[in-house]
């Protein structure tokens, strides 16, 4: 009875209650459990506090894009978020080596790599960005993605997020593009802990914004590491910023960065103008203990008119 249910994709009658029941398909779950017992079989009744199954789905259908929770795959990551059947709060899951596409992402979602390594995806119109998320998205999470650009760099974007708030995009890498992210007229948005580098004009950009913050990432070669235009409020810690023109601009914003490692900037570490720019930069590395402040080019910390600590 048991095997009959199985091939006909029915959950047995005493299954109904588990939560597992309405994340995940049936016949991934029970591949999984029977992976989880093989490896209790093998280890003499020991079971490691971690293990990792590909769920059967991805088995059975390599290289492709997977909703477990809704049992679909998807030839590509479009396709699967315009699905009927993929709702709010799902995750959607990517095997294919590289993805070629424009994506739009306008319902709450988690995409990630399936396996640890990066999945590749470029854009099909580098006109426009590789990754939209707009204002019904808010809340979505981009991680383990390798975001890359075209050739020519003429206005693309990695990630744009417009007028969308409490995102986060996570252990990326963004390179290869004009502004690797744009963060555009939102708020509460994490970005952190990804590798940002050689993109054109800005590594991350955060235009009109509010409350954003901006954690641990390794922004390198750029024009401009990180810029905050007609910002507020917003934190940058942790970041390493070196070998770009210029490491931080705040243009009319307000911010405060700590614990930042900002060294081998061409131009300058931080540059900072507009009356109302209020900048908080204490504890900071700037490549040496007697970092050089002043209005002229070529400083670490270059003042116009701006109230700035450091």
């Amino acid at each position: 009875m048991f095997l009959i249910q199985i091939l006909i994709k029915k959950v047995p009658s005493n299954f109904n209650n588990s939560s597992l029941g309405d994340l995940i398909g049936f016949e991934s779950l029970v591949f999984m459990f029977s992976n989880i017992m093989a490896t209790y079989n093998v280890t003499n009744g020991n079971i490691s506090d971690q293990l990792s199954v590909v769920p059967w789905l991805a088995v059975y259908n390599p290289n492709k894009t997977y909703n477990f929770r809704s049992n679909k795959v998807f030839d590509n990551l479009q396709e699967a978020i315009n699905d009927v059947d993929t709702i709010v709060g799902d995750t959607l899951w990517l095997s294919k080596d590289k993805y070629l596409e424009n994506i739009i992402l306008n319902k709450k979602l988690t995409i990630t790599s399936l396996f640890d390594n990066f999945v590749l995806i470029q854009a099909l119109n580098t006109s426009t960005p590789v990754f939209t998320i707009n204002s019904n998205a808010s809340g979505s999470l981009l991680k383990g993605l390798w975001i890359n650009g075209s050739s020519n760099y003429v206005l693309s974007w990695g990630v744009y997020i417009s007028n969308s708030s409490n995102n986060t995009i996570l252990e990326c890498k963004i390179t290869g593009h004009f502004y690797g992210i744009e963060i555009y007229e939102s708020s509460g948005n994490v970005i952190s802990t990804n590798i940002i580098s050689d993109n054109l004009r800005r590594g991350i950009s955060v235009e009109s914004s509010l409350n954003d913050e901006i954690a641990y990432n390794n922004v390198t070669n750029n024009m401009y590491g990180i810029f905050s235009h007609l910002s507020n409020n917003s934190k940058f810690y942790d970041n390493i910023v070196s070998e770009n023109w210029i490491g931080f601009v705040f243009e009319n914003s307000s911010g405060e960065g700590h614990y930042n490692i900002i060294f081998k900037n061409t131009e300058s570490g931080l540059y900072v103008e507009g009356i109302n720019s209020v900048v908080n930069f204490i504890n900071n590395w700037w490549g040496s203990n007697n970092p050089i402040s002043s209005s002229n080019n070529g400083s670490d910390i270059h003042i116009k008119k701006w109230e700035c600590f450091i």
